[in-house]
């Protein structure tokens, strides 16, 4: 779970969670 990454973009896609709402907001 590397989402506070400068890859959030590719995070988010691989988690669809609430928790990538917060991090998307970057």
């Amino acid at each position: 779970m590397i989402l506070q990454g400068p890859h959030l973009s590719n995070s988010s896609i691989a988690l669809p969670r609430p928790n990538n709402i917060l991090f998307k907001k970057d």
